[in-house]
């Protein structure tokens, strides 16, 4: 399941603290940051061509990471993308992934 994220610029300092927290140990448990794990794109919306001020989050994980840590990122300023305004974004990522990979090649050609 994948899923987008706009994150409005007064909430993404608390966002990012989510999903950069450390793992940590809570008595006998250790409580291991999911996001870290699962890994996620965190994307200034300029940088991918959008005018829109903020940053996007993407995540591609099982449903069940989302129904067990989604309340994590969820702050006011954050709302989640849905039908083509999500597509879009995802597109966005994926060329700026394949440009890079290619800039990549070239160095090493």
């Amino acid at each position: 399941m994948e899923k987008v994220y706009m994150v409005k610029p007064e909430a993404l300092r608390e966002v990012k603290k989510s999903l950069e927290a450390d793992d940590e140990l809570d008595g006998d448990e250790k409580k291991i940051n999911q996001w870290k794990r699962r890994g996620y794109d965190l994307r200034d919306s300029e940088s991918l061509g959008f005018q829109e001020e903020g940053s996007y989050l993407y995540v591609n994980a099982p449903e069940e990471f989302f129904e067990e840590n989604e309340e994590e990122i969820k702050h006011e300023g954050v709302k989640e993308l849905k039908a083509d305004e999500k597509q879009k974004v995802i597109k966005a990522i994926e060329e700026e992934k394949e440009n890079a990979a290619q800039g990549m090649g070239t160095i090493f050609d």
